[in-house]
């Protein structure tokens, strides 16, 4: 089991039993309080704490939260997922172990270890659900439904495009024929011709589908 108090930095130095020195190689700062030495992570400071170690209360104003990792046999079957109890939240996942085991890994963070460790009796026992599970049904769409439904839209988008350059194109045919029976001198009896014309406009309309302008 592992277990870290992090603290808050800024009011973690102002405390009295806050000491900081370099290291002789200029590695680093020996930082510590109540002579309990402090590590970094990133941009926050942390102490390591035993199974049962307790923050001291000098420390607890500086406190934000205490982190328990911990480690326990499939003996039995546990839901993953997200667990909560009083001030304490986990997450329960499954591991492999290697030739064939596996073993649960428990994360929790907290403001009070005793909460994260009767989290982890219950977790154990068998005595809490997960608030949040990991193996109900999922909801949505899958990404291959969605991909799917995407290129189904590409395809919508597409034959609209022709369906739109076909309609353009009968719109300018049956426009200038209109313009010419307007103008022009036609014979009384031109059925011929003029079918020709009106064959010739849905030839063209039917070529721009596959082409654009």
């Amino acid at each position: 089991m592992s277990v870290r108090a992090y603290f808050n930095e800024a009011k973690i130095k102002k405390l009295p039993s806050f000491t900081s020195k370099r290291y002789p190689d200029n590695s680093g700062d020996d930082m510590r309080v109540m002579n309990q030495q402090l590590l970094r992570e990133g941009d926050r400071l942390y102490m390591m704490l035993g199974d049962h170690d307790a923050v001291p209360a000098s420390l607890e104003d500086a406190l934000e939260e205490i982190t328990l990792r911990s480690f326990f046999p499939v003996l039995a079957k546990r839901e993953t997922g997200i667990y909560r109890h009083k001030s304490a939240e986990a997450e329960v996942d499954e591991r492999s172990t290697g030739k064939g085991g596996s073993e649960y890994t428990f994360s929790a963070r907290t403001k009070n270890i005793e909460d994260a460790q009767e989290l982890l009796r219950l977790v154990r026992t068998g005595e809490i659900r997960p608030t949040e599970s990991y193996e109900g049904p999922q909801d949505g769409p899958s990404r291959k439904d969605l991909e799917a439904e995407v290129e189904r839209l590409r395809n919508i988008a597409r034959t609209a495009d022709k369906d739109y350059r076909e309609l353009r194109n009968l719109e300018d045919g049956l426009t200038k024929l209109t313009e010419e029976l307007r103008t022009g001198r036609w014979p009384f009896c031109s059925k011929r011709e003029m079918r020709t014309r009106l064959f010739g406009i849905r030839a063209a309309a039917n070529d721009s589908r596959h082409k654009g302008k």
